[in-house]
């Protein structure tokens, strides 16, 4: 087997662990000091990483970098907000509608042009997750979907920014202030909102979100970068494609849920779309993604 697809599935694997790691954390913080928590330990991942390969961290100047922190500390949020109506199945399940959202912001922004089977493939996809999220589960909860999808698009957003403003500068250091300025605006949010009521105390709590960060906001894609040096872009996405289906794997034994006939054809139909989408690979998904599984 390739290296690239062994670090590929090896990425696949730990990342998919996220949403469940995440999910157990609400049961300690509220979902916008678990976001911040998260992005901070992420951030200290990625400057103790750069200590250790000797990598400085860039100064990035550009003024877009504050907008990108903005929209990745929004998406969060909604990430743990989502998280709290819904299970982790179904929020990684729906976290694949990020490369619909992704060709979609690439015509808006980057000028490229649509296919027309991309056309017929998003409508698919539509089509496949309000089947997947309608009735037979406990994904009734349609302001949990709307955080799901926002955080989605949020992530594209994010990336796409990215590619089309700072991409010239390290990904460990685009990573690096990502992370760091989320925890600021997520930080001010707390403080207007008046959500922080919890004392961070919650060792088992803390511990989670630290592991959270670590397999997805560092481990997961420093493999996945990695894996790139040695695969095309479009075999890596067909392999993130089955993102969803690890999850719920991992997630069935702590959060089960009860599938109808319907919502397994509106997964089948929204995977499909997906995996068929990412055979041809777009300019957006760059190799600065951040995971949406």
């Amino acid at each position: 087997m390739q290296k690239g697809v062994i670090l590929n599935i090896l990425s696949v694997l730990i990342m998919s662990l996220s949403p469940l790691v995440n999910k157990l954390s609400l049961g300690y913080f509220e979902p916008m000091t678990a976001a911040f928590l998260n992005s901070l330990f992420a951030s200290v991942f990625c400057f103790l990483y750069g200590s250790v390969i000797k990598e400085k961290i860039e100064f990035i100047k550009d003024k877009f970098i504050w907008i990108i922190g903005l929209t990745n500390a929004v998406g969060l949020i909604c990430l743990f907000l989502s998280l709290n109506f819904l299970s982790p199945v179904t929020v990684g399940f729906l976290g694949r509608f990020y490369i619909i959202f992704a060709i979609m912001l690439a015509v808006v922004m980057l000028n490229e042009k649509f296919r027309k089977v991309d056309k017929i493939l998003i409508i698919t996809a539509v089509i496949g997750t309000f089947l997947f999220v309608e009735k037979g589960s406990e994904l009734n909860s349609y302001l949990g979907i709307a955080f799901a999808l926002l955080y989605t698009f949020l992530f594209a957003l994010t990336n796409t920014l990215i590619k089309k403003k700072v991409s010239s500068y390290s990904s460990n250091s685009i990573l690096f202030y990502n992370n760091a300025l989320s925890s600021v605006f997520i930080a001010i949010f707390i403080l207007v909102f008046g959500e922080f009521k919890t004392p961070i105390i919650h060792f088992e709590g803390i511990f989670l979100l630290f592991l959270s960060a670590f397999l997805s906001g560092f481990l997961g894609l420093l493999l996945f970068y990695e894996g790139l040096k040695h695969i095309k872009f479009s075999s890596a996405n067909l392999i993130r494609s089955t993102g969803p289906l690890v999850v719920a794997f991992y997630s069935w034994w702590f959060f089960p849920i009860e599938l109808t006939i319907q919502n397994i054809i509106g997964a089948i139909l929204l995977l499909g779309s997906v995996i068929l989408v990412t055979i041809k690979p777009k300019k957006i998904y760059g190799n600065k993604e951040r995971s949406a599984s």
